[in-house]
């Protein structure tokens, strides 16, 4: 046994720790229709096996998963840089699935890295309407309102976010941050003592 990772939860482990291999056994699954298995044993294969045949099943593999899946999938690629194939699966599951949380989610996250601002925010929006108490989404929202020049925007959403989570470190910095933007020292200053 070479290497462990764990995947929605479950430990996986790899015995060949051959990539070649094991994107072939990926294949065979794919094939039999059996594309959540497939998607979680690419999961295990090491970033130097990144090839145009991994992404090429990646993508038909996830073609079988709930828009849901889809849209977590999606965000795998978002995170690796491979914003506009996100951005296309996100856009296919959300025609499946319109009112889905992490749909809309992931599309305001892409949209924000793909610099359509307006996009982002009316996405990011419609997921915080889902579930209003989403610490991440309201960050988000935040990110967005300062890099449109809206810092009174941002700084109420991460209100809300310090609310929620009042001793989130990463809310506590943008709060901060947020507060030093707009000369608000007074506010700031505790968040950084």
């Amino acid at each position: 046994m070479r290497q462990s990772k764990t995947i929605n939860g479950a430990e996986q482990k790899r015995f060949l720790n051959i990539p070649a291999i094991e994107l072939k056994i990926a294949t065979l699954y794919a094939e039999q229709g059996n594309y959540r298995q497939a998607l979680e044993y690419l999961n295990l294969l090491p970033a130097e096996a990144f090839t145009d045949d991994y992404f090429l099943l990646m993508l038909r593999s996830q073609a079988g998963l709930k828009p849901e899946t889809q849209a977590e999938f999606a965000m795998l690629l978002a995170k690796a840089g491979f914003n506009d194939n996100a951005l296309e699966i996100l856009e296919d599951a959300q025609r499946k699935t319109p009112a889905s949380f992490p749909i809309l989610y992931g599309l305001g996250v892409v949209k924000a890295a793909l610099k359509d601002q307006e996009k982002a925010n009316e996405y990011l929006t419609a997921a915080l309407a889902i579930k209003p108490d989403d610490v991440p989404t309201l960050r988000a929202l935040a990110r967005i309102a300062r890099t449109t020049g809206n810092p009174e925007k941002a700084l109420s959403h991460l209100v809300e976010a310090r609310r929620i989570a009042p001793k989130s470190p990463v809310v506590l910095y943008d709060f901060g941050l947020t507060a030093l933007q707009m000369d608000l020292f007074l506010d700031a200053l505790p968040i950084f003592e």
